[in-house]
């Protein structure tokens, strides 16, 4: 039977990681999971509406499509030729069969930027549903695309939620990094080396 000195120190046991070690672990995981998801929301978020807010017709003509709730105004398509007469447009609640207003020309209060993009006409659905839009304009064949408001936010969506995303993530690497140097820092401060 061997005894201990009481010269030595008695051999080192395994140490439990402190519990400030795990919840500092634990939240830097926790933010970095958090800044994935805010920055897939906000990804998603603009997805939708670049797929779901952007409808291509052809006019004269008559289509039913699937909009949101909200503004949505025409404008030509970008290889639309140039329109030399009027657009007349009417849209109808499919379910109801209720005739929606619509604005065209000096009527209209929406105002988008770029050449081709002069608004011919804009409309208000006040509930998301099917909707049937005609068209009657002086060319045969003259396409233009149904843009949902919320387009006009894709931009900045998308920027907000990539940047607090990344804002999340770095935070979380950050404590995760603070907290491991501390902890080697202090097992080397306790260990018979660092005396």
């Amino acid at each position: 039977m061997s005894q201990q000195s009481p010269y030595q120190l008695p051999p080192r046991s395994q140490t439990e990681t402190p519990s400030w070690v795990k919840t500092g672990m634990g939240l830097g995981v926790g933010l970095i999971v958090l800044g994935v998801v805010v920055a897939a929301i906000a990804g998603g978020s603009v997805l939708s509406a670049l797929t779901r807010g952007t409808h291509s017709v052809k006019f004269p003509g008559s289509h039913n499509l699937k909009l949101k709730g909200g503004l949505h105004v025409g404008i030509p398509a970008p290889q639309a030729p140039l329109l030399t007469g009027g657009i007349f447009v009417t849209v109808t609640d499919v379910a109801t069969g209720e005739a929606l207003a619509v604005q065209t020309g000096a009527d209209m209060t929406v105002a988008l930027e770029g050449p081709s993009s002069k608004p011919l006409f804009q409309f208000e659905t006040y509930d998301p549903g099917t909707y049937q839009v005609t068209g009657t304009v002086s060319a045969s064949d003259f396409p233009v695309l149904i843009l949902h408001e919320s387009l006009g936010r894709t931009r900045s969506d998308l920027i907000v939620g990539l940047l607090a995303g990344t804002l999340l993530v770095t935070g979380g690497v950050v404590l995760m990094v603070y907290t491991r140097k501390r902890r080697k820092k202090l097992l080397g401060t306790f260990s018979p080396s660092g005396r």
